[in-house]
C-alpha cells in the first residue's frame, strides 16, 4: 500500500500533474478518509502536504545545480505560479530561493576553500 501512494505520487510529481487524493482513493479502491489516515501513518503526511515536500526537494535541488531563473525552477517542480511558489518554499524552507541558492552556495564555496587548505598543508 506505501509503496502505491508513494509511486502514484512520484509519478504525479514526474508528469507535472496535480496529484489527487480523490483519485489515488479511487485507484487503491479506499475512500479518501483512509487513504489519508494510511498516508499520515505511512509518509507522515497526508498526500497533497508529501506532494509539496517533493516539489520543494526537487525546487532546492535545482536552486544548487543549476543557474536557472527561480521562475523556470518554478515551472519545471510543478507550481501553477511563482506566488504559490515563494509563498510554499518560504513555508518549508525559512527563506526565499533565491537567499535559499545564495546560501547554499557560499556553503559550498568555504566548504570548497577549506579543503583546498587542507590540501596545501598537506
Amino acid at each position: 500500500m506505501a509503496d502505491a501512494v508513494h509511486q502514484y505520487l512520484e509519478d504525479c510529481f514526474v508528469r507535472g500533474d496535480v496529484a489527487r487524493t480523490s483519485e489515488l482513493a479511487q485507484q487503491l479502491g479506499m475512500s479518501t478518509v483512509q487513504l489519508t489516515r494510511v498516508c499520515r501513518q505511512v509518509l507522515s503526511a497526508p498526500p497533497c502536504r508529501y506532494f509539496r515536500r517533493l516539489q520543494i526537494q526537487r525546487a532546492c535541488e535545482l536552486l544548487v545545480t543549476t543557474d536557472w531563473t527561480v521562475e523556470q525552477i518554478s515551472a519545471h517542480a510543478g507550481f501553477g505560479t511563482q506566488s504559490t511558489f515563494f509563498r510554499v518554499f518560504q513555508h518549508y524552507e525559512h527563506c526565499t530561493p533565491t537567499d535559499f541558492r545564495l546560501m547554499r552556495r557560499r556553503i559550498e564555496k568555504n566548504t570548497t576553500t577549506h579543503a583546498d587548505a587542507a590540501d596545501l598543508r598537506s
